[in-house]
């Protein structure tokens, strides 16, 4: 029996609801996009030790393009494998990803080898010769005319192929044809076959079990439930993107292999889409699955004003808040939280009286009680947020927030080389090239002389330096203050934050800000920022001013 033909491939969009699929009766397209969800959409084959790329797609490795020379990036310091970058070989992205951001996708791998095994185990089993499961495969790399559905002999030409009789339901024969390399990723298919019960019943087993084996390997490994917005990180390993923001929050490890991870705490699709065959292959096959949990997400994220907003003092991530508690309204707002997961909101008091737009959030890390109710608590800054609504719970405010997250470093990196165009082209190519070795004179694997550091002399030179000068530039200055015993750099202070960072770009303003003895107006500047050359830049305005006497 001749099957019709399909001329686009079905959308498997997370954002689009899918229509309920039966399963013992697939149309021609259902079962070509089975298949087309395990193929390299680079070389047609079956996805061969599958790498993700930074704008979600996955590729077989073995399609990764040549990596080249990356310039005009000195930031992040430390990863100097990120020197070498692919252009991105898929249509409608060509951006420039570094190569160390292309990693082995090992969730992937795994969903890929289950329903190879699976089509394989049922390729090799041995059905009844005496019953007609023979299938022929027409590939089609154009959508056919009406005239050629009504015709008895198919004529073949360039974009038509037909392959078979293959022993064997439509799915295995697909398989078969795309393992020989002889099924393009955007090509259809269409089918000759007899439909006996026997042959249905057959197909039917066969998809059945790939979708069983498939959905053992699609669990996230942190809430153990079905993946959800699947992010995967540069060591490979998936999770939902909650479940890997949550644990972020904590440590910067993956949750698995333990590996040190760069990407932000707060993951977000903009900077960190999904992986985007696994979103496909979950909401074709499990569609009823993902819209509980896109219901579940939805309903949590409107939960109304659920954050409590403590308005006292500025705050930052990654550094200690110490505060005496002592109003009753405050008091609550401690004891509600310690009673829930330990976080609340802080907000910088106003002097106009209305309430800023941007804050901190903060865990508690550890509070003394005193006999009279009074507290003493020390948390420490995770995450921040902008206020989008807000009303009154019991004295203290209640607020709907939006968090503020930092772009990705690939996005840091495009920053820093748009910025840094003038600077590099007044100075010449070689200076780009220094400019990917580090401050000690590293460069690739060799030896290099120390490049020059040059340091911004106006705020107008802030915005076109490297990162890696900005850095050095607040570091010295740093260094300058605490030979001449600065009161803000004293013994005491170096014991509440620590050390100056001068190792980390990412963590230096958060510090920098609590300790310098500036208005906190002035430092509110950060909280609104979402680069990490941004906050350093505005480091770096305050140093000029400071030194310029102009405040």
């Amino acid at each position: 029996m001749l099957q019709t033909p399909s001329s686009s491939c079905i959308s498997t969009s997370e954002g689009e609801a899918s229509a309920p699929v039966d399963w013992k009766k697939l149309a021609p397209e259902q079962i070509r996009q089975i298949i087309r969800l395990i193929q390299c959409p680079i070389c047609s084959l079956p996805l061969d030790a599958p790498v993700i790329l930074p704008c979600g797609q996955s590729i077989c490795r073995k399609c990764l393009p040549q990596a080249h020379r990356r310039t005009n990036i000195t930031y992040p310091l430390e990863e100097k494998r990120r020197r070498e970058g692919i252009l991105c070989p898929l249509p409608g992205c060509d951006r420039d990803h570094a190569a160390d951001d292309c990693s082995s996708h090992i969730t992937l791998r795994k969903v890929l080898d289950a329903a190879r095994s699976a089509l394989e185990t049922s390729r090799d089993s041995t059905p009844d010769p005496d019953l007609d499961l023979d299938t022929t495969v027409i590939v089609d790399d154009e959508p056919l005319s009406e005239d050629f559905l009504f015709t008895e002999l198919m004529p073949l030409d360039e974009s038509r192929m037909m392959r078979g009789p293959m022993q064997g339901p439509r799915l295995i024969a697909t398989w078969i044809v795309a393992e020989s390399g002889e099924l393009r990723y955007n090509a259809n298919a269409t089918y000759n076959y007899t439909a006996t019960e026997a042959y249905k019943a057959l197909e039917s087993d066969v998809v059945s079990a790939v979708r069983e084996a498939v959905e053992r390997q699609v669990d996230c490994q942190i809430c153990y439930r079905m993946l959800y917005e699947p992010v995967t990180t540069p060591c490979g390993h998936t999770f939902c993107r909650s479940c890997l923001q949550s644990a972020l929050n904590s440590a910067r490890h993956c949750p698995i292999c333990r590996h040190a991870l760069s990407i932000d705490p707060q993951v977000y699709p903009d900077s960190s889409p999904p992986c985007q065959p696994l979103t496909d292959i979950i909401s074709y096959f499990w569609a009823d699955t993902l819209e509980e949990r896109r219901r579940g997400a939805t309903k949590q994220e409107s939960g109304g004003h659920d954050i409590p907003i403590f308005i006292c003092t500025l705050s930052f991530p990654g550094v200690p808040t110490f505060l005496h508690v002592f109003e009753a309204k405050y008091r609550l707002l401690i004891q509600r939280a310690l009673e829930g997961d330990r976080t609340f909101g802080m907000v910088l008091y106003s002097e106009h009286g209305n309430l800023r737009e941007f804050g901190t959030m903060l865990r508690i890390e550890s509070i003394e009680f005193f006999p009279d109710g009074r507290s003493v608590l020390e948390a420490v800054g995770i995450s921040r947020f902008r206020i989008l609504e807000h009303g009154t719970l019991d004295g203290y405010i209640v607020a709907k927030t939006q968090t503020i997250n930092d772009m990705s470093v690939a996005e840091e990196e495009d920053k820093e080389i748009e910025e840094t165009r003038l600077w590099y082209g007044a100075r010449g190519s070689s200076m780009a090239s220094q400019a990917e070795g580090s401050i000690h004179g590293v460069q690739g694997d060799r030896q290099t002389r120390p490049r020059t550091i040059k340091f911004p002399k106006s705020l107008y030179e802030i915005d076109h330096v490297p990162t890696i000068d900005l850095m050095a530039f607040c570091v010295n200055f740093v260094r300058q203050k605490k030979e001449n015993s600065v009161g803000w750099l004293k013994t005491r202070i170096i014991t509440i934050y620590g050390e100056c960072p001068e190792n980390d770009p990412d963590h230096f303003p958060w510090w920098f800000a609590s300790i310098l003895p500036i208005k906190d107006s002035h430092k509110y500047r950060l909280l609104e920022t979402r680069s990490v050359r941004e906050r350093i830049k505005i480091c770096c305005q305050w140093i000029i001013m400071l030194e310029e006497s102009m405040w």
